[in-house]
């Protein structure tokens, strides 16, 4: 029996400042190294009287959503554990730079040491999550550095010219802060441009007169949002920001519970629909109208049982004898009206 695991990792930039979080190295040091790329030696083209390595790592896990088994991917059990809650993944990359002052040998090296770790980390989607497992991808949780002034092997060890004299010391440490902070400022932003591309935003409003039941569906892949046959509870209005796939085509579909009415793709995504869908990294905004009166399946072709289900509606507050939209039989009742005052935005069973 299938059984289905949902992933949900929040994306966490930290608060705290380049410099202080080049200083907590020794938070990671537990974390087992998952990739490490191969130094970025210096090599001719580095000039400068002084050398630096960087080494620059990323911490996080696997998030997504995956329906299979345990025994249907030999990789699945392996990838499991780096969840949410257990163990995390660490990249990491070490380089080095060459320059004429520290702080700018450092931002160098800091630079090249970031772009291994990236690689590794975009090697790792592409490979790892393919087939069943495509749907899940690595979510940053944190990240870290640690740069070293080291022996210089160029042999560019002559003095610089008094126009290019070093700095006093407060000048120093002032720029090399502005530096850091700006290198931090250029990662948050590279960051958010980076999740931008992999998460789709609905923005959707309930103008109808009930709750109605929604959900998200992939035409690109075997995929759905909240899934697992749940449905989200829209009330008001709503932000969902979904981890997607760059490219992947995504639609909604809203409905009322045990009724016909639907907007978009409707129950399931299995309906066609025009101007309901974006690609992965867009942003979609939309108000979905009042349906208007209510709008059962039909139960019978019988005038007598028709009458008869029309009554229980009208008399038994809308009691219809008719089950889910997929045909359950027994008893049902109809949607909750919206309530206004109260933002139900969770995930229910459907």
């Amino acid at each position: 029996m299938l059984f289905r695991q949902f992933f949900r990792v929040a994306a966490c930039l930290a608060a705290m400042s380049g410099a202080a979080l080049g200083g907590n190295m020794e938070d990671y040091k537990n974390v087992p190294t998952y990739r490490m790329a191969s130094p970025h030696e210096c090599d001719a083209d580095d000039v400068g009287r002084v050398q630096v390595s960087c080494k620059y790592i990323e911490v996080g896990s696997i998030d997504g959503y995956s329906s299979l088994r345990v025994s249907d991917d030999p990789r699945w059990p392996k990838l499991e554990k780096y969840r949410l809650g257990g163990t995390r993944l660490k990249f990491a990359g070490i380089a080095c730079a060459r320059a004429d002052r520290e702080e700018n040998a450092r931002k160098i090296a800091l630079g090249r040491a970031a772009t291994l770790a990236k690689r590794l980390i975009e090697d790792f989607e592409e490979t790892t999550f393919t087939g069943q497992l495509s749907e899940l991808g690595f979510n940053k949780y944190d990240d870290g550095w640690k740069c070293t002034k080291t022996d210089n092997t160029s042999g560019s060890d002559a003095p610089v010219a008094a126009s290019e004299s070093e700095p006093d010391s407060s000048s120093t440490q002032q720029q090399t802060l502005a530096d850091q902070q700006a290198a931090a400022r250029e990662r948050a932003q590279a960051e958010q441009a980076a999740w931008r591309r992999r998460t789709a935003t609905f923005i959707i409003t309930n103008n109808d007169r009930y709750t109605l039941g929604l959900g998200f569906f992939s035409r690109s892949r075997n995929a759905g949002w909240p899934g697992g046959n749940k449905q989200y509870v829209l009330s008001g209005t709503e932000t969902y920001n979904l981890t997607c796939q760059p490219g992947e085509k995504i639609c909604f579909g809203a409905w009322r519970n045990h009724q016909t009415k639907y907007w978009g793709s409707g129950r399931g995504g299995r309906e066609a629909c025009t101007g309901c869908c974006i690609k992965c990294g867009g942003t979609f905004r939309t108000a979905l109208g009042d349906g208007g009166a209510d709008s059962y399946p039909q139960t019978s072709s019988s005038p007598d049982q028709a009458l008869e289900t029309a009554v229980n509606v009208i008399g038994l507050g809308a009691v219809i004898l008719q089950g889910l939209n997929d045909g359950g039989g027994g008893t049902t009742y109809a949607p909750a009206p919206r309530a206004r005052a109260q933002r139900q935005s969770g995930i229910s069973g459907n």
